[in-house]
């Protein structure tokens, strides 16, 4: 939940390139205008908490990357990272 948390954004996103946007925004899910409530709270941390342990708690989420249908893709993708960020770090310090 610490994930989630974190991830929710506390300033104002930067503007992306109408003509080529590289991340769709215009999404309106049930936890984005649960956040989007929470955030106007009395009690506004607290509420924020419960809104990421509802959204955790229910069919939405996805606790296990290797339960969606590119579970073994993501796993591939992490592994050539790693490599990438060991080839990163030899050419800086070789």
């Amino acid at each position: 939940m610490e994930n989630l948390f974190r991830l929710m954004l506390t300033r104002p996103a930067v503007a992306q390139d109408p003509g080529n946007p590289s991340i769709p925004l215009g999404q309106d899910t049930p936890f984005q205008q649960s956040l989007r409530e929470a955030v106007g709270a009395a009690q506004r941390r607290t509420a924020i908490e419960a809104a990421a342990t509802a959204y955790v708690a229910g069919p939405d989420f996805i606790g296990d990357p290797a339960d969606t249908p590119l579970g073994a893709e993501l796993d591939r993708l992490t592994a050539r990272l790693d490599e990438m960020e060991n080839v990163d770090v030899w050419l800086r310090c070789g």
